[in-house]
């Protein structure tokens, strides 16, 4: 007997940011600006459905 067992993936494995619209995890950077001290905000876009992103980074030193 050959049993196919489906597994959800470890959500540790699930990384980076996803689209809200579409799921998919490739975006690119529209631009960069610095906010706020040590924050780093930037837009990004998806590459697939071309929806825009804005995230918030905190620089690590």
């Amino acid at each position: 007997m050959n049993k196919t067992t489906t597994t959800k993936p470890d959500p540790q494995e699930r990384r980076g940011l996803a689209c809200p619209k579409c799921g998919s995890n490739h975006f690119f950077v529209v631009y960069t600006r610095r906010v706020l001290g040590s924050k780093i905000m930037r837009s990004r876009e998806c590459k697939h459905c071309g929806r825009r992103v804005i995230t918030y980074e905190t620089v690590a030193y």
